[in-house]
């Protein structure tokens, strides 16, 4: 097996070379259009996509802050809701410190908040960032452009059992057992997307490849980026910060991710989530939060067939309600 040279360098891809359409616009306007006066949270801003869409239609109804871990990006963001008035408050943050921010600002409730928590175009299809099976590129996946922990370091770190229980569990890969074997056999440190995809081809097959290394690949990135773990400290906190009549929107692109979100709006909707069996509630269930759709929104064919980033994703709505005395 012929490894890549890490030292290789990768042609630096432009931002402005990848158009990155938002998704479900039209929906997420929709859901807004009956949200409060206030402050409008994009969680997850990238490159400024949805946020542009949201001013353009609702322009002063809303002050605007937006957060991303990507410095990259958030200059993108900064140039293009630059056209777009009022001004857009833009903070490199993770989004699981929102509340942290807003209390720092002294902001007590927002009007929404919205989350698309899919991977930006512009950064799949950067080989230095590392995100892609396709591109040859430093095995990074991390979305912070200036955090030092990459995916190198998880698998070099990682011991074959914890690789086997990640790609179980967080890529729902048949194969995890081989392709956890195979990775700590490598003779030497796997430094390249190149060098990973080669050992997921040898273990998968040609057929077979796209389909494992996108698990595999999705287990490494939502691990590198403790994103399930963002994802719970974001939404517990700022669902109690939702002005009554304020929503919550968030896009999902599979399944563990919308079960999690699922499971979190259940439990402020004041379902119990606890495990079958347990003696007493301890999740901590409390409702304050209303479904504004019973199952989530998905694109319609016409979205899917222009951009087919679309087609797996999904929209979960709930609105902040008086709470209980």
């Amino acid at each position: 097996m012929n490894s890549v040279n890490p030292m290789r360098k990768w042609p630096k891809k432009s931002l402005s070379d990848s158009i990155h359409q938002p998704v479900m616009v039209k929906q997420v306007i929709e859901s807004l259009s009956s949200c409060p006066d206030g402050i409008f949270v994009d969680a997850t801003i990238g490159a400024g996509g949805h946020s542009r869409e949201v001013i353009k239609i609702f322009g002063n109804k809303f002050e605007y802050i937006g957060f991303d871990l990507d410095s990259i990006v958030l200059k993108k963001a900064a140039s293009r809701l630059a056209e777009y008035g009022p001004e857009t408050k833009l903070i490199k943050s993770n989004f699981a410190d929102i509340a942290v921010h807003l209390k720092s600002e002294k902001i007590p409730h927002i009007s929404a908040a919205l989350y698309d928590l899919g991977i930006g175009s512009f950064q799949i299809d950067d080989p230095e960032r590392g995100f892609s099976y396709l591109n040859d590129g430093p095995l990074g996946m991390s979305f912070d452009d200036t955090r030092k922990y990459s995916a190198s370091d998880l698998i070099a770190n990682s011991s074959e059992k914890e690789l086997f229980i990640l790609f179980r569990t967080l890529g729902q890969e048949r194969k995890a057992k081989s392709l956890a074997k195979a990775i700590k056999n490598y003779p030497e440190r796997i430094t390249t997307t190149g060098q990973l995809a080669q050992i997921i081809r040898s273990v998968a097959g040609d057929k077979y490849f796209i389909k494992t290394a996108s698990r595999v690949f999705q287990a490494i990135r939502i691990e590198v980026n403790a994103e399930f773990e963002n994802i719970s400290r974001s939404l517990e906190s700022v669902i109690p910060l939702l002005a009554v009549g304020g929503r919550a929107l968030v896009i999902t692109y599979h399944s563990l991710e919308d079960g999690l979100v699922k499971r979190i709006f259940k439990k402020y909707s004041g379902k119990c989530v606890c495990p079958p069996g347990m003696p007493e509630c301890r999740c901590g269930a409390q409702k304050l939060i209303r479904l504004v759709f019973s199952k989530p929104v998905v694109p319609d064919s016409d979205e899917v067939n222009s951009n087919p980033r679309a087609r797996s994703a999904k929209l979960r709505v709930v609105e902040r309600i008086e709470a209980a005395a």
